[in-house]
């Protein structure tokens, strides 16, 4: 058997396993149509609402970890979000998200720090 012969099968397998990591993706809202209770975003973040998070690299280690304040204002089109962040590296930050219903199910903001547009489906 030739070199080309004995390395085509480990070719194949790298190529299935590529093209099947390749073709994940993470979830989405459509996976969770009518498992459980509907996420109304205006509703769960008015008022104070509290969270934890970590911060992950490109190489997916944690690269920090942090907790927010966050305190939501409903208003006719959306709401309004005020976030505190406080890092464990001691670094702070705060983060304002201009929130609009577009329908049920998506919606649309714009925060102080950020560029662009940002979209969410729930």
């Amino acid at each position: 058997m030739t070199s080309a012969l004995k390395t085509l099968p480990i070719f194949a397998f790298a190529l299935c396993l590529f093209g099947s990591l390749a073709s994940c993706s993470g979830p989405r809202a459509r996976d969770f149509k009518g498992k459980g209770p509907p996420l109304d975003p205006k509703a769960y973040f008015s008022g104070h609402v509290r969270s934890w998070g970590v911060v992950e690299g490109r190489n997916g280690k944690v690269s920090d970890q942090f907790s927010t304040q966050m305190h939501g204002v409903p208003r006719s089109d959306g709401l309004l979000l005020r976030q505190d962040f406080t890092f464990a590296s001691g670094k702070k930050e705060h983060r304002v998200w201009d929130i609009r219903v577009v329908d049920a199910h998506h919606f649309e903001g714009r925060a102080n720090d950020s560029v662009g547009l940002a979209h969410w489906e729930a």
